[in-house]
């Protein structure tokens, strides 16, 4: 996958490339058997540890199932390299697993069993453990005592705050914000994830930020799409000619589309929806591209003519042929051809009930 591909961590001052060349070997092998790492000497240093425990972030946005495997690793690995920091960050990180896994009493078992020695050890290790607890009171919707933890994770930090540390928690913090109904401070905080996380962090985050956006979204007025397209924009030019995006890139086509066709822009709408239509029918998954489908024939639907009636028909009839749907999703794209043959005036009502009955990262916009 384009977010799992590279691993390369940042290089020390004077480090030969064949030395980061070996790490990236070890990490790619790591990735595919997480195991290795515990046999292998030249892992048993601290940078590499924690380049080990970015791979394992990652895999708790991507491959939630496979993730608690290399995080009870990353444990492992951390205990036999003997570092406090490298320990108290190894269990955030099988945190991060079981929440990815919804397995919230698990997350908060392990949280309780190194509080105090995180808390105790340095800024750094107290400033990850209140944002890893602030994660899962998110999302157990203990949003109080969620935003408590998340303070005190930026305050631990102090002077040493940063740009990207600050990103860490805007990117829980949005989704707290959300739940307790601030559009714009759900929309603020997405931004700021979108802009000053730094772009070797592990591209999950990058991908879940564009899809809270349209969640945000969802219930927001004209002044939120235009600030949400503000730092959608902000962000395509950040990641410009940079190798290793084409997934975020169309993911950020998709929500464009769906910003652009609330702020009236539909033929910008058109050309976005039709980038990451393409794109989602060559690469999946089939549900997402059933999703765009269906956004880009509700765009249609609104002002629909017989040029536009024939280009939503073509929609669903790609939409029959090239994926591969269940049983009951295939029956409602069927349905939805009969009423554009039979009640074509009815085609934007039945396009929005098809979009309403599955779940996708991205929720329609229209």
């Amino acid at each position: 996958m384009d977010a799992e591909a590279d691993f390369s961590p940042p290089s020390p001052a004077g480090t030969p490339d064949r030395g980061k060349q070996r790490w990236k070997r070890l990490l790619n092998r790591a990735d595919k058997d997480p195991s290795s790492v515990l046999d292998e000497p030249r892992c048993l240093k601290p940078r590499f540890c924690e380049s080990y425990l970015e791979l394992c972030d990652g895999k708790a946005l991507a491959q939630p199932t496979a993730a608690k495997r290399y995080a009870e690793v990353a444990v492992e690995l951390a205990e036999k390299i003997g570092e406090p920091c490298l320990e108290n960050r190894s269990r955030g990180v099988l945190v991060h697993a079981h929440l990815a896994n919804r397995e919230w009493a698990e997350a908060l078992e392990v949280l309780n069993g190194y509080e105090a020695q995180s808390v105790a050890c340095c800024g750094r290790c107290a400033s990850d453990f209140y944002r890893r607890r602030g994660d899962v009171l998110v999302e157990m919707r203990r949003t109080m005592g969620a935003k408590m933890d998340l303070e005190k994770s930026l305050t631990e930090l102090g002077d040493e705050l940063d740009p990207h540390d600050l990103a860490m928690v805007c990117f829980v913090r949005g989704i707290s914000h959300h739940f307790n109904g601030d559009v714009d401070l759900a929309v603020e905080d997405a931004g700021r994830t979108l802009l000053d996380l730094r772009l070797d962090s592990p591209r999950g985050y990058f991908h879940d930020t564009l899809a809270f956006v349209a969640c945000f979204l969802v219930r927001g007025e004209r002044c939120h799409f235009e600030k949400a397209l503000d730092f959608l924009l902000r962000f395509q030019e950040r990641i410009k000619g940079l190798d290793g995006w084409t997934d975020a890139r169309n993911r950020l086509s998709w929500v464009k589309g769906g910003v652009y066709a609330r702020l009236g822009e539909t033929e910008l709408a058109a050309d976005q929806f039709e980038i990451a239509r393409k794109a989602l029918l060559e690469s999946g998954p089939d549900t997402h591209a059933l999703a765009v489908h269906l956004d880009q024939g509700m765009l249609m639907a609104r002002r629909l003519h017989e040029q536009n009636l024939w280009a939503l028909r073509r929609l669903v009839g790609a939409c029959q042929n090239r994926l591969k749907l269940e049983k009951k999703l295939r029956r409602r794209v069927n349905r939805l051809e009969e009423v554009l043959v039979r009640k074509p005036e009815k085609a934007f009502a039945a396009l929005a009930r098809l979009r309403a009955s599955f779940v996708v990262s991205v929720p329609g916009l229209l």
